[in-house]
C-alpha cells in the first residue's frame, strides 16, 4: 500500500520544436524563469508541498548565464531552497549518435551546476520523447554515479517491450534502475494497482517548453490524492527524492534488462532544429 506520493514537475525542454532555437534558450532566460519563480514564491507556504522544479542540466546552465542579474539572484534563492533542482543529463538525445566520450562529457553540465551551489551531485536522470537508448547508456551513468533512469517515450513512438520499472544492465556489468514510461512523457498521479511499493513518483510533465504548473494546480493535485488515499503523505520533490526512498525497499526481484532499447525513432538525427 502506498503511504507517500512525491509530486515532480518538469517541462520537456525541445530546442528548434516549438520555436526559433535562440529563442527558445531567451524564453527559458526570461518569461519562463518568471513564471517558474512566480509559482515557486506562490507555494512558499505550503510546506513540504510547495514547488520544485526539476531541469536538464545544460539548460539551467545557460539560463544562470544569460539571466537578468535580478533574476539570477532570484534563481540562486530558490535553488538554495531547494525549489530549482537538475537532474544528470543536459537533455534527451539520440544516444545511438553519440560516442562515450561526447555522453560523458555532457555530464559535465550537471557537475559544474552541483559545484557552483555546492549540492551533492545527483543521482537520477531523465530523458523524454526517444523511445530507446544504447546499451553504452547505464554503464556511462554508473560511472558517473546515476543511479536512477526515468525515460518517458512519446505517444507515437513504437516503445521497447521493456518492464514499467527494471535493472538496465550493460555489457560491462554496470546498472541503473530505470522506470520506462509508454505513451507519456511522465507518470500518472497516483500509483497503478499493481505497484507493490510504498513511495509513488508522480511525474507530472507539461508539453513542450510549457513552462510551470500553477500553485492551483498542485492544490487540485494534493486534493485529488486525497480523495483517492485520505492518509498517504503528499510531497513535492525531485527524481533524487524518489529514489533514496524506493532504494529503502527489497529490489531483488526487478526484472534485468542487458540489451539495447531499441530506438524506433533514429531518423529524428537527419533533422535539424529551426
Amino acid at each position: 500500500m502506498v503511504k507517500k506520493i512525491i509530486l515532480v514537475f518538469k517541462t520537456h525542454f525541445d530546442i528548434g520544436f516549438t520555436d526559433l532555437s535562440s529563442n527558445v534558450i531567451d524564453e527559458y532566460a526570461d518569461s519562463m524563469l518568471k513564471e517558474v519563480i512566480a509559482t515557486c514564491k506562490a507555494t512558499q507556504h505550503m510546506g513540504k508541498q510547495q514547488y520544485v522544479w526539476t531541469m536538464p542540466s545544460w539548460p539551467l546552465k545557460v539560463i544562470i548565464e544569460r539571466c537578468s542579474s535580478d533574476l539570477r539572484k532570484e534563481l540562486d534563492e530558490l535553488v538554495e531552497r531547494g525549489q530549482i533542482v537538475w537532474h544528470a543529463l543536459p537533455y534527451t538525445s539520440h544516444t545511438d549518435l553519440s560516442s562515450a566520450e561526447e555522453y560523458i562529457e555532457g555530464l559535465r553540465y550537471g557537475k559544474e551546476l552541483s559545484e557552483i551551489y555546492q549540492k551533492p551531485y545527483v543521482l537520477s536522470a531523465k530523458m523524454t520523447d526517444v523511445p530507446g537508448h544504447g546499451i553504452m547508456l547505464p554503464s556511462i551513468l554508473s560511472g558517473a554515479g546515476v543511479k536512477f533512469l526515468h525515460l518517458g517515450c512519446n505517444a507515437f513512438a513504437n516503445p521497447p517491450k521493456v518492464p514499467f520499472l527494471f535493472n538496465w544492465q550493460s555489457l560491462d556489468g554496470e546498472k541503473v534502475l530505470t522506470m520506462y514510461s509508454k505513451g507519456g512523457y511522465g507518470t500518472s498521479l497516483l500509483p497503478p494497482k499493481d505497484w507493490e511499493y510504498p513511495v509513488w513518483m508522480s511525474l507530472m510533465h507539461t508539453h513542450d517548453n510549457c513552462g510551470p504548473q500553477s500553485a492551483a494546480a498542485i492544490e487540485k493535485m494534493v486534493k485529488e490524492v486525497h480523495m483517492k488515499y485520505p492518509d498517504v503523505e503528499v510531497v513535492c520533490g525531485s527524481m533524487d527524492d524518489f529514489y533514496l526512498e524506493l532504494a529503502k525497499c527489497n529490489l531483488d526481484n526487478l526484472p534485468l534488462i542487458d540489451k539495447d532499447l531499441a530506438d524506433s525513432w533514429i531518423h529524428g538525427v537527419a533533422t535539424y532544429p529551426k
